[in-house]
This record gives C-alpha cells, structure tokens and sequence, in this order.
C-alpha cells in the first residue's frame, strides 16, 4: 500500500493582453445533450437564441422566466434585430423545434406599449424558457419502443 495522495490542485492564470478584449472566463454552460443531440435539429440562429434565453433566466435569478427588448436578445443571441424578429414569430408555433424550448406572454393589443417620458415605445416581451432538454424525436421513440418492450 502506497503514501497517502497529497491534494492536487490546479491554478489557471491568464498571459495574453488580448484577455481584455477576448474574456476567456465568460462562459455559456449549454448541457451536452442540447448541445449533440439537438444540434442538429436546430439552425444555429435558434440554437443560440435558446442559449442566449437560458443566459437571460440564468440572470434572472434562475428563473425559468424573463422579459428582454428584441434587440438586446438579439444581441445576446448574436443576430440581427431583423432575422430574431423573424425567429421571434416561430416561437409560439407548435410545429417549430424552437418553440418546444421558448414560449413568449401574448399580450392585449392595449397592453403591447407604454408612454416613457411622453413618447409611445413598445414593452419588453416576457418569455418562459425550458431549462432542462426534452427529447429529440428519434430519442423520444427510442424510448417508447424501450419502454414497450421492458414493460413485462
């Protein structure tokens, strides 16, 4: 029987000026199963507005909820305020993939702006995000199949 182990630790350290630009301790958790399994099931521009949503309820306290203008997602999802508005109508669609991880608040058509100092500007759109990952379809059959099958 050998020596106890002594502790092993490690200290990272940053070198490079470029840091100041680069950030290399801002980082985005994404879940391996979003990130290999659902990869290809979704554009890159959707992909990144769910990360970038899990982002916002990460800020948000954690919450499974959060309210953004459409050019600060966008923004934070690396688009165009045009194609995330374009994205944005996808988001309540039943038959879109994007929408099994996104849902936006509706709101009345007197409830969608609000005056700020004297001048009419639209609200902030609320949205729920999904935090965990459903399913990707093939997985979701393979499942049912398993459990058909070792249900006995």
């Amino acid at each position: 029987m050998g020596a106890p182990a002594e502790p092993f630790q490690v200290v990272g350290y940053y070198t490079q000026p470029y840091n100041e630009i680069v950030h290399p301790d801002r980082v985005w958790r994404v879940p391996k199963y979003f990130l290999r399994r659902w990869g290809p099931y979704l554009s890159p521009s959707r992909f990144w507005a769910i990360v970038a949503a899990r982002q916002f309820a990460y800020w948000n306290d954690k919450c499974r909820w959060f309210t953004v203008y459409d050019k600060r997602f966008a923004q934070e999802a690396q688009l165009s305020t045009i194609h995330f508005r374009r994205l944005k109508s996808e988001i309540n669609e039943p038959n879109q993939a994007i929408s099994l991880f996104l849902s936006k608040k509706e709101l009345a058509e007197n409830e969608k702006y609000h005056v700020v100092n004297g001048q009419t500007k639209p609200k902030p759109t609320t949205y729920t995000v999904r935090l965990d990952d459903p399913l990707t379809p093939p997985d979701g059959l393979h499942l049912a199949s398993w459990l058909q099958a070792n249900s006995q």
